[in-house]
Order: C-alpha cells, then structure tokens, then sequence
C-alpha cells in the first residue's frame, strides 16, 4: 500500500500478487479510516501481464483495510493471506495500570465479578448469513462447565455445528460428522466456550500482560495478551473509555487464528453483552446478530446430558 506524496487525500495504489498459476477475477472490499466502504471487481485479464498488479484507488483518508474475495466466491489455497490491515497507532499504556486493572474494569462494566459468578444460566440466540445462507445460532450456557452451541440453516433444516461441553465431556458435531477430539482440542473448546473467560484470568494456568493501547476503529483500546492452558494465546482489545471487550484475536497451537468483533452492548437481565459478533475464520465469516437473551431461563442437566 503506497499513497502518492505519502499523502491517502491524493488516492492509494495497492499491489495484488497472484501467488499461484491459476488466474481468477478479483472482488476487492477497501474501507477506509473515515468510514468509506467500497467494493470493487477486477476482471481476470488482469493477469495477462504477470502475477503482480498495481490498481489505483481514490482515496480519500487512509485505508484500514483491503480484503479479497470478502464473500468467498472463489476458491483460494490460503485465504488467510488475502486481507491487509493498516498498522493500528499505538499509545503507551499510563504508568501504573496493569492487565489485572483491565480486567477488572471490563468486568464490572459487564456486571461486576458478584453478578457474572452468581448467573444460572443465559440462552442467548442469534440470526446472520454465511455465503447467501441464513443461519441460527442458540448457545445455552449453564454454570461454570456446561455449553450447549448450535448453528443450524433454518431453510434447509439442518444443522451445520454443534458443541457440547459437559464437564469433562466435550463433543463436536459437523454436518452430521463427529470426530474424535484430542486432549489439546478438548481443552481449546472448554476455553472458547466461557462466555466471562476474564473470570478465571487470575486463576491457575493463564499468564496475562498488557502491552500497549492501539487505536482500532478510531477507538483508544487496550491490548492484553494472555496464555492459555491449551497452550492458545489471545489478545483481547477492551475500550479504555468504557471497558468492553472489543476484539479477540485467538492462535491456537497450530498456528490458525480466527477473529471476533464485539460491539452494540446492551444490558440483558443486569448483565452487559454484545448483540454484534462477527468471528472471522479465515474461510467462513459469520455476521451474527442477537435477537433474544434470556438469563436465569431454568436450564436442566438434562438439556446437556441429552444434546448428543
């Protein structure tokens, strides 16, 4: 990414390179810092002269981000390698403050540690769409050890994922497949589906440090890396202003990572969640909406024990 004179108002030049021999048409999604989104098509010739290009775009603020193929309606070897995103500023971090502050001030704007520990249960059900398909998503979450996720395809009457933590239990369900799941897998699933995992930070098996403020989506955000049991790392962004968690970006220990983006929190029964996800894969983005919470709602053992 090049502006002309190092100045985004003038427009931007972004380099494209096609890193294997097969030439596809390229869908471009460019956002930029002041809010301006765009999508733009490229025709297949523009391979006829090489695997690299160069397109000229009018800009006018700098670009915050670039992604091919944003619906994934071509087939890519490693779509992890088709986004960019412009280097966020970062700030230091005010002398004094920990990742401990952090922590706890995300979660006494979410609640208060009394409130989160002292829930029975949350339903918390959700509607987007994945490459023209509607999609429903119910998680049920019980206690400290029990988490019931589906996503199913309402028109197609089906059910796409399931997840199931039961104690020790966890089980994973696929388009109708279940594989068997590692020891590592295991621990990696019993740690995503926490719905407060800021809660066991301090406990035994986690390491976290704050490194620095980032800038993201013109937002100050604290950055907290933290290691996990599994032997996963994330880093979590919480907004300085009010303490919400904004962002995750988790890495297991085969290097994938995937992404979540919080926002729209609203109080649901006294506690505060976010009624806008979107968790990026690589290959599958899912754009998910909250339509209802239901808290204390009086879920069973038995709505675990007979998920599978």
């Amino acid at each position: 990414m090049k502006y002309p004179d190092n100045d985004p108002s003038k427009g931007a030049f972004i380099t494209l390179e096609n890193l294997e021999e097969m030439a596809m048409p390229v869908s471009l999604a460019i956002e930029q810092e002041n809010g301006k989104k765009d999508t733009i098509l490229l025709p297949v010739e523009i391979w006829e002269k090489g695997g690299v290009k160069t397109i000229a775009y009018r800009s006018t603020s700098k670009i915050k981000s670039v992604v091919i193929d944003p619906n994934h309606d071509f087939p890519y070897i490693n779509p992890a390698n088709n986004s960019w995103t412009g280097v966020a500023q970062t700030k230091p971090v005010p002398s004094g403050t920990s990742a401990n502050d952090v922590i706890n001030k995300y979660l006494q704007s979410v609640g208060g540690k009394e409130k989160l520990t002292s829930l029975q249960d949350v339903v918390i059900t959700s509607t987007g769409e994945v490459q023209g398909q509607k999609i429903l998503r119910t998680q049920k979450i019980k206690g400290a050890d029990k988490y019931l996720m589906e996503i199913t395809l309402p028109d197609m009457n089906m059910t796409a994922v399931k997840i199931l933590v039961n104690g020790d239990s966890v089980k994973l369900s696929q388009m109708g497949q279940t594989p068997a799941l590692d020891e590592g897998t295991r621990k990696e699933i019993k740690e995503e589906a926490m719905l407060f995992p800021e809660l066991s930070f301090q406990s035994g098996g986690y390491k976290t440090e704050l490194t620095s403020i980032k800038v993201l989506d013109g937002k100050d955000a604290y950055e907290v890396k933290v290691s996990l049991p599994s032997g996963a790392t994330a880093i979590l962004y919480y907004d300085v202003s009010t303490g919400y968690r904004i962002k995750t970006v988790r890495t297991d220990k085969r290097g994938q990572t995937n992404t979540v983006d919080y926002s729209d929190y609203r109080d649901a029964g006294g506690i505060k969640l976010p009624y806008h996800v979107v968790i990026d894969q690589g290959e599958v983005v899912l754009d998910l909406t909250v339509q209802s919470v239901k808290v204390n709602a009086g879920l069973t053992d038995a709505d675990f024990k007979l998920a599978f």
